[in-house]
């Protein structure tokens, strides 16, 4: 009886399968079924009276692993019918909606036409925002490849805006993303000349973070700036406007 007990056991276990999720591991959710592809996604943009909603299907985000988690732990427990809304209070609907456009097929270069300087830095800026709260590693990539090459092409008349914009960009970024910001920081010295724009960063704000920070990404400028503005000098009447110290 033991045996004929122990024999019966065996046949109705089923055998263990091991699966590699290795590959895996940033998307920690499978791909929706077809029928789930076409579920209605909602997301809203901005707060008070500018806001913008934008709709897509469940298909099309699988593609980005931050949606993917995010609506996985929307659906668990909710009927299939389901449909999702998504809310962004602290992201501007503009930047929002030219990412939306990107992740459904539009380039870079197509979301930064714009008109004039100030919208173009606006423009880029919002979407880095929005790149980085969404973490579309590859856009933050695509958007400084798009500066590097605005900056050869001399679209930015207005490097201190274009700097200070960039500080932010810097402040607000993911620490393996800030080697690639100070570096395109940086590629501005090789096309635009020290002595129109160097004169109009303030060097009385001891506290300034952006002075800070400008501090360390123009570490090149030693070599292209008088005496006097020099980054290794400690100017008396004010702290270095590298690590802040008063002489």
């Amino acid at each position: 009886m033991t045996s004929s007990s122990s024999d019966s056991d065996r046949r109705s276990q089923k055998p263990r399968v091991n699966i590699d999720l290795s590959h895996n591991k940033s998307i920690p959710n499978p791909p929706p079924t077809e029928e789930a592809a076409h579920r209605e996604i909602n997301i809203t943009i901005g707060r008070s009276k500018k806001v913008t909603t934008l709709r897509s299907d469940e298909g099309a985000l699988a593609e980005f692993p931050y949606f993917r988690a995010r609506i996985a732990s929307i659906r668990y427990g909710l009927h299939d019918a389901t449909i999702i809304n998504l809310t962004f209070e602290d992201i501007d609907p503009e930047g929002g909606t030219q990412v939306w456009n990107w992740m459904h097929g539009t380039t870079v270069k197509e979301c930064l036409e714009t008109k004039g300087e100030f919208g173009l830095q606006f423009r880029i800026h919002a979407m880095y925002v929005v790149a980085v709260e969404w973490k579309l590693e590859y856009l933050r990539k695509k958007l400084l490849v798009a500066c590097r090459e605005m900056l050869e092409s001399g679209i930015f008349g207005d490097i201190h805006g274009f700097v200070k914009m960039m500080t932010h960009v810097y402040s607000i970024s993911p620490q393996e993303d800030q080697g690639d910001i100070s570096d395109t920081i940086n590629y501005a010295v090789k096309y635009y000349p020290v002595s129109k724009w160097w004169w109009i960063i303030k060097h009385d704000n001891e506290h300034s973070f952006y002075r800070r920070v400008a501090g360390l990404t123009f570490r090149n400028l030693d070599e292209l700036v008088c005496t006097k503005c020099t980054l290794s000098t400690k100017p008396k009447h004010h702290g270095c406007i590298i690590c802040g110290e008063k002489c």
